[in-house]
């Protein structure tokens, strides 16, 4: 019985697959079918191409973009589209890093990564969109281009703190702040190239997140020019400034009332300590790092005020002209850290008085460096700092000459008759240049090495192991 109804279900079948000419149908069906799945798979094959060819076009695109940022090589595109949506984010932060380091203080990453990583394919753009912290930084030199970088960039920054970058001046500026003024809580940097007066004109701004001013002043050298920066009323977190004024001979700079300094970068034309002294004394009790640049001696004399006095001060930086204000005009008795870019004979003259005015600060300096070529002459004054620093553990010196530099090593040989200088001293770098160099001072050189090869007592002193030696012969 199962036999026979089996036997009808397969007729049945036969019977529904069968044409009325004996031959099967689907076989007719897939004949005329195949020419139109070839002409379809040949439309999807092109576009598929044209896809790939757009795609390997915009990679190169971005390919080349990173191309033109230091230390980037060149890398396949292609397994970047596998990464983790967060490592892409991380990757396009350090891109957008390198374009902040390689433009200088008013860079402009913003459109840069909107003409490029957004522009590779669809993954790129919905991680780039998604990363608030990529859009955070508003260039604006253009007036007109403001609004529709509110309208574009400010939602897709998605609350995070900003960096504010323009080079307008005079009116423009105070316009431009103006309109940015309903986002002033959002201020994390502002960094300006103003003429320096107009700044006394801006209403008060309520910046409570701001963290970081730089300034550079372009005003006229023939007029009294007063940079008021009291309109960042609130400004308590404010802790590093930089104040550009190469440009000004006659200045004033007011800070913020609220603001806590801790680090100070000032570069000016003339060393004045009237315009300088009053800058440093209204932040003197907070700063920790100060970094002065002066192309040129100026007036220096401030006879009705004494030394500023600095307690918090730890690391000091003088290039060109400034060394009269270490030797006469602040007092740092913490300080750890001194670097020269000076006239070697000026800052280790200056460097000495220090060091006798301030006796704590020979007990506290750790590390000394200098950028410019001492000679024989010049280290003289240096040669009578080193027994007064008996806890510096690092000694720069630059480019030195032959004869300068026998002269310190053999100073700082230490042998069991004589109490040693420099005691904690584990680092030295120095560049040796003269024409005997090569045949007199690398036995001297070995001399010193194994005067201080390990930590030992030396007529009664802790001497301890020199463990870093740049040391370069020429």
């Amino acid at each position: 019985m199962r036999r026979s109804t089996r036997t009808a279900a397969k007729n049945k079948r036969s019977t529904l697959n069968s044409s009325p000419s004996g031959q099967d149908q689907p076989a007719t069906d897939n004949a005329t079918k195949r020419p139109a799945q070839r002409r379809q798979q040949r439309a999807q094959t092109a576009r598929d191409g044209q896809r790939t060819r757009k795609t390997k076009e915009e990679a190169e695109e971005v390919t080349s973009a990173l191309g033109d940022f230091e230390g980037v090589e060149h890398v396949p595109i292609s397994p970047i589209h596998r990464l983790p949506f967060e490592l892409l984010a991380e990757i396009f932060l350090q891109l957008r890093a390198r374009i902040v380091a390689k433009e200088g203080p008013f860079p402009n990453p913003t459109s840069k990564i909107d003409a490029s990583i957004t522009r590779v394919c669809r993954a790129w753009r919905r991680v780039a969109y998604g990363t608030p912290s990529l859009w955070a930084t508003l260039t604006a030199n253009d007036l007109e281009l403001v609004d529709s970088y509110l309208e574009r960039y400010l939602p897709l920054s998605r609350g995070c703190l900003l960096d504010i970058v323009s080079q307008l001046r005079g009116d423009s500026l105070i316009e431009l702040l103006d309109k940015l003024r309903p986002h002033a809580s959002q201020w994390r940097a502002v960094r300006l190239l103003p003429h320096g007066r107009e700044l006394g004109q801006i209403l008060p701004l309520s910046t409570p997140s701001l963290e970081y001013v730089h300034v550079v002043a372009f005003g006229s050298n023939s007029t009294y020019n007063h940079v008021s920066l009291e309109f960042l009323e609130d400004a308590s977190r404010l802790h590093h400034l930089h104040f550009d004024a190469r440009s000004l001979s006659n200045f004033t700079l007011a800070l913020p009332i609220t603001s806590r300094l801790a680090t100070l970068q000032l570069k000016v034309l003339f060393l004045s300590t009237t315009r300088i002294l009053p800058i440093l004394q209204q932040c003197n009790q907070t700063l920790i790092e100060l970094d002065i640049t002066a192309h040129a001696h100026g007036n220096t004399r401030w006879p009705s005020v004494g030394p500023v006095h600095l307690p918090a001060l730890r690391r000091l930086v003088l290039e060109g002209k400034p060394c009269e204000i270490l030797s006469a005009y602040i007092t740092a008795p913490i300080i750890e850290g001194v670097t020269f870019d000076c006239v070697p004979s000026e800052a280790n003259r200056a460097l000495h008085r220090f060091l006798q005015r301030v006796p704590s600060a020979a007990s506290c300096l750790r590390r000394l460096k200098s950028c410019y070529f001492q000679d024989f002459q010049a280290v003289e004054p240096l040669l009578q700092c080193l027994p007064l620093m008996t806890r510096l553990e690092e000694l720069d010196l630059g480019d030195v000459e032959f004869k300068a530099i026998i002269a310190i090593l053999n100073n700082l040989i230490c042998s069991e008759d004589a109490p040693p200088s420099l005691p904690k001293l584990s680092a030295i770098m120095f560049t040796a240049y003269g024409t005997n160099v090569s045949t007199e001072l690398p036995q001297l050189y070995e001399d010193f090495a194994k005067s201080r090869a390990s930590q030992r007592i030396v007529c009664g002193v802790e001497v301890a192991e020199l463990r870093r030696a740049d040391v370069t012969l020429h």
